[in-house]
């Protein structure tokens, strides 16, 4: 199951970038589940910023990552998300 998730977010890597191709600049296309799997590209794309960005920029980076993907996960699910500050009115 697992497999055939990854090979779907392939596909749909693979039609983005051909219908919108990248001509230049550092953008970086990358494809994530809600639940957290990748893409066989988007996985390989991760491991090369490890290096040059540093251990604490790269954690830093991929806690946003999953903060985003557990935001995206909740709302997928119609649980909504509260900010801390909204909970202050």
């Amino acid at each position: 199951m697992r497999q055939r998730v990854v090979l779907r977010l392939d596909r749909i890597g693979r039609t983005v970038t051909r219908v919108r191709p990248l001509t230049a600049g550092a953008f970086k296309l990358i494809v994530l589940s809600t639940g957290g799997l990748m893409s066989k590209d988007t996985a390989d794309e991760i491991k090369r910023w490890k290096r040059p960005m540093g251990e604490a920029a790269f954690n830093r980076m991929l806690g946003a990552v999953s903060l985003a993907l557990v935001r995206a996960r909740s709302m997928a699910f119609g649980m909504g998300w509260r900010w801390a500050g909204d909970l202050e009115e």
